[in-house]
Parts: C-alpha cells; structure tokens; sequence
C-alpha cells in the first residue's frame, strides 16, 4: 500500500539509492560454512542515505487472517509513504521459532524496500569501503542440545553423508520450508545433534528427510 501521492518519497529515495552501498556479507553460517549479511549489515549499508534525504523505516508486527507479518513502512519527512507485507513461517510456536523467522523477515523486507543486495567483502574494498571490523560476526547462535543415538547396533560401519545430500537438505530447507540460513543450521542441529555438515551421517539424512516432510505436511494443513 502506499500513500496517496508519492512523488517525493520516489525522488528521495532514488537520491539514497544512488549513494547506498551493498550490505556486506559479515556474517558466518558455520555448519554450511557460507555467509550473509545481517540485519545490522543491511542497517548499516542504508542509515545515512535514507536519513540524509529524509527517509524513514519502521517495521511493526501484526495478524491477519494469513497469520503473523512484519509490516515494513518507507517514510519520508513530507508525510509520504509506501509499506508491504512479509508473513512469517515459524517452525513452531516457540519463542526461539518466532524470533529466527522475525529476524530473517526484517532483514529481507528492509533490503526489499531500500533496494539493497549483498556482497563479499572483497567487493566492498574493491568500490573503496572498507567496513568496521565486528567483534562477533555469528548472531543468534542457539547452543544444541545433543540428541540421544538412535543408529541400531546391528550396523556399527556407519557411512558418512556425501556433500551432495547434505546440499539436497539444504536446498529442502530453503525451498520447501522457507528456512534462512540460521534457522536451516538450528533445524539441522537440534535433529541430529550434529554441528558440522561433515559430522552428518547417512542416517542423518534419512531422518532429516523424514522430519522434513512432517513439517511439509504440517505447513499444508
């Protein structure tokens, strides 16, 4: 939805747009050993344009009849203003679940709405920006409780999972659960008990393919 006239909110914000940066990726997943920027990152990287040319976000929470959503609103100092919606889709009803899935919708409808993307670091340096070093890059790092064995002691010769069905979990958890990084690794911990993509065991993956396709199920009904 948007305010009646936007003409200058559209003429600021290309303005900012003009001067925002990319969101550095300073953020470390380590199971999948890949990384991302932050919702500090992507604060960061749209603060001063956005404010210069008197710009605003605000990002509240509400309900509908499709469940919770972030509702992110781009302001500007004339009144104008522009908002979209982005539902979350929690894992389950624990505070843990609603915080991960709250956190991955601000950091992507805040980057939707400012028109910021993600780069390397190196890309930065390579556009002259040299971003402040962070003392600790891993956010919302949730400790895993270790699961209790359940391998049968009839196969004591367990094989290890190959890189390419630790991926086609992975992908699994992006695609047909909506997970971000974060809340792929906590998934893939709190079933497993491992830390370590290398740790999985085809075991592993059978019971995460199991447990994949319940929480599929239970999203449809």
């Amino acid at each position: 939805m948007k305010s009646e006239q936007i003409d200058q909110l559209a003429t600021a914000l290309a303005k900012a747009q003009g001067e925002i940066k990319g969101a550095v990726k300073d953020s470390e997943n380590p199971f999948f050993k890949s990384s991302y920027a932050d919702l500090a990152s992507v604060w960061e990287a749209i603060r001063a344009p956005l404010s210069k040319y008197g710009l605003a976000v605000i990002q509240t929470t509400d309900t509908d009849e499709g469940g919770m959503y972030i509702l992110t609103t781009l302001a500007h100092a004339s009144g104008q203003w522009i908002d979209g919606k982005f539902h979350l889709s929690p894992k389950d009803g624990s505070a843990q679940a609603i915080g991960s899935a709250t956190s991955y919708a601000r950091r992507y409808a805040l980057a939707a709405i400012s028109g910021v993307y993600q780069v390397d670091d190196d890309a930065e340096g390579a556009m002259g920006r040299k971003p402040e070093p962070k003392v600790n890059s891993v956010t919302h790092v949730t400790p895993i409780t270790p699961q209790p064995a359940t391998l049968p002691t009839a196969f004591p010769d367990v094989k290890k999972a190959s890189p390419k069905q630790c991926a086609m979990i992975w992908a699994k958890l992006k695609n047909e659960l909506g997970m971000d990084d974060e809340s792929a690794r906590d998934f893939i911990g709190r079933t497993t008990g491992k830390e370590q993509s290398k740790d999985l065991t085809t075991e592993d993956i059978t019971l995460l393919l199991s447990e994949i396709d319940t929480e599929a199920k239970a999203a449809v009904k």
